[in-house]
């Protein structure tokens, strides 16, 4: 086998191993978020939230974007999905009121 096509079938293994494990990490991110949102309920404590978010190694901004009714909106995601899946959570400061998984389409 020559050098060239040596060169070649090792530069496309690379590639494949490459783009297998960024699917994988991609995936595992999406399925994080996913799940961190149905765990989390209405009523729960803002501190049991962040504590969560923390252990499932999320990302959680508080308190987020204000709303006119005196509401949050924050926003939890992971970089493994590049913030593709989210999580959106409704709250008061002191209780989560409602949330919502959503992929960034």
């Amino acid at each position: 086998m020559s050098f060239l096509l040596k060169a070649v079938l090792g530069i496309l293994s690379l590639l494949i191993v490459a783009l297998g494990g960024f699917a994988l990490l991609f995936n595992s991110g999406a399925q994080a978020v996913e799940q961190f949102c149905q765990e989390i309920q209405p009523g729960m404590p803002i501190t049991q939230l962040v504590s969560l978010a923390e252990q499932r190694g999320l990302s959680l901004k508080l308190p987020g974007m204000s709303e006119a009714s005196g509401t949050y909106q924050a926003l939890v995601h992971t970089v493994r999905s590049y913030g593709r899946h989210v999580c959106w959570v409704q709250h008061d400061q002191q209780q989560v009121l409602a949330r919502r998984f959503t992929a960034m389409d």
